[in-house]
C-alpha cells in the first residue's frame, strides 16, 4: 500500500513540477487540511514520517510519503519535467514487464487486513498472490538504464532502505533488454516455478506455529507440483497435509497454508520442497523455517572470465571454469 500511495502522491507532485502536495480531509463535520514537502520531507506531517531502517530488509514497513519523497528525488526533483528522461524511465519502468508479470522477483506476497478503533491493523492475512513492491520498480528502473549512483543517492542503503542498485533483478526480454531481448546484458535463466515460505508464531497459542507455502508457475499448460513438509523431531503437524499434489496454471499461485506445534526450538529447520518432474524438464525447490538461526549462504560463482557477445547480444562476462 505503501508503494502505491506514495506513486499517487508523486505522481501529482511530479505533473505540476512542485513539491508540495496538499489534501483536505472532513472528520467529524471539521474541514482539516494539510500540506507536505516531498522534496524535504517538511511539512504538517513531517513528525510523522518515519524513515526505513536498513536492517528491516527491502520488504519493511514503509512510510508511503517516504516512497514519494523518494520518487520525487529520483525523478530528478522540481527540473524534472514529464518529458525529462529520468521521469520517462519511471512510466517506462511501471509499464515494463517486470513490474506487470508475475511471479515477482523480490518476493512479496499481498496482504488482507482489518482496521481497529486505534487504527491499527488487525487480522493480517496473507493472500498467495504475488505483486510488484518498491525494490521490484527499482530493479525496472536500473535494468532500463536509470543509473546506479542516482538510484543509491536516493534510496540512501546505509542509512535507509538497504536497496543494492548494483545487483538489480532484472528479467530477459523487458527490463533493460528491448521488445526482442537485443541490446542488453543476457541475465541466467529462471526458474519457470517459484516457492516462497512465510512463517507466524503463536497464531493458534504458544508454541504453535502457522507456516505458508506459495508457488508461482510461469509456464503454458497445466503442471502437477508435488509439495512434502518435512518436520524435525519434536514438531507435530497439527493442520494440513505434510504430502499433497497441487495443479497449476501459468501465472497463477497456490498458497498452502500448515499449523506445527513445538514445545521447544528444535535443532533442525522445517522444509518444504516442492518438486516438479515431467519427461522434458524439472523444477525442485526447498523452503526452510530456521527458527531464527541465521541461513545457510549460497556462494555464487564470480563472473570474472572475459566478456563474450554472440550474434549481435552482450552475453556480459562468462564464469570460468577451474581446470
Amino acid at each position: 500500500m505503501a508503494w502505491s500511495e506514495g506513486w499517487a502522491t508523486w505522481f501529482s507532485s511530479g505533473v505540476r513540477r512542485s513539491p508540495l502536495y496538499f489534501e483536505e480531509e472532513l472528520q467529524d463535520g471539521v474541514s482539516h487540511l494539510f500540506w507536505l514537502d516531498v522534496g524535504i520531507g517538511m511539512g504538517m506531517l513531517a513528525a510523522k514520517v518515519v524513515k526505513p531502517a536498513p536492517a528491516l530488509g527491502l520488504l519493511q514497513v514503509l512510510d508511503e510519503n517516504w516512497v514519494a519523497s523518494l520518487l520525487w528525488h529520483l525523478a530528478g526533483g522540481e527540473e524534472a519535467a514529464p518529458s525529462e528522461p529520468n521521469t520517462q524511465l519511471m512510466f517506462e519502468a511501471l509499464a515494463s514487464d517486470r513490474m506487470m508479470t508475475p511471479p515477482f522477483a523480490r518476493g512479496y506476497i499481498q496482504r488482507s487486513w482489518d482496521v481497529d478503533e486505534d487504527c491499527q491493523a488487525v487480522n493480517v492475512q496473507e493472500t498467495g498472490k504475488s505483486v510488484p513492491a518498491l525494490p521490484d520498480f527499482l530493479d525496472a528502473l536500473v535494468g532500463l538504464g536509470m543509473s546506479p549512483d542516482d538510484v543509491t543517492a536516493a534510496t540512501q542503503p546505509k542509512e535507509e532502505y538497504p536497496y543494492d542498485a548494483n545487483k538489480p533483478l532484472c528479467q530477459v526480454g523487458g527490463v533493460g533488454s528491448g521488445d526482442d531481448g537485443a541490446g542488453g546484458e543476457m541475465q541466467a535463466p529462471e526458474s519457470p516455478l517459484r516457492l516462497a515460505m512465510r512463517a507466524e508464531e503463536g497464531v493458534a497459542g504458544s508454541g504453535t506455529l502457522r507456516l505458508t507455502a506459495s508457488v508461482w508457475s510461469s509456464i503454458d499448460g497445466d503442471v502437477p507440483v508435488k509439495l512434502t513438509a518435512r518436520l524435525p523431531d519434536g514438531v507435530d503437524l497439527v493442520d494440513g497435509s505434510q504430502e499433497q499434489v497441487l495443479p497449476l496454471r501459468r501465472g497463477t499461485q497456490t498458497a498452502v497454508p500448515l499449523l506445527v506445534r513445538h514445545d521447544s526450538v528444535p535443532m533442525q529447520d522445517i522444509e518444504v520442497e516442492m518438486d516438479v518432474q515431467t519427461a522434458g524438464w524439472g523444477v525442485r525447490g526447498v523452503a526452510r523455517h530456521t527458527f531464527g538461526r541465521e541461513p545457510a549462504r549460497t556462494v555464487r560463482p564470480e563472473r570474472a572470465g572475459p566478456e563474450r557477445t554472440v550474434k549481435g547480444r552482450h552475453l556480459g562476462h562468462f564464469v570460468p571454469l577451474l581446470p
